[in-house]
């Protein structure tokens, strides 16, 4: 049987590590966020799309990043509920 001790370090360092999984997540999210809006203003001028076209583009990346953060901050908090309770 693991101490006390030991087996709050390895819950400390399972936290630890969702908590590095979930902050890698959200950068790439931004990062995509990112690249898309370029790549939205750069298609808007070569299409020749409307400022409202852009915009509801725009709308809809940032609300797939939203839902997609909240997913895994979702996931996050499951997981270390699990290891609370072991």
């Amino acid at each position: 049987l693991k101490s006390n001790e030991e087996h709050s370090t390895e819950e400390d360092l399972s936290r630890h590590h969702i908590f590095a999984i979930r902050e890698r997540l959200q950068q790439e999210y931004t990062k995509v966020l990112r690249e898309k809006q370029l790549t939205t203003k750069e298609i808007a001028e070569c299409c020749h799309m409307t400022e409202d076209e852009v915009k509801a583009s725009d709308k809809a990346v940032q609300d797939l990043t939203d839902r997609y953060i909240k997913e895994v901050d979702n996931m996050t908090a499951a997981k270390t509920k699990d290891i609370m309770e072991i």
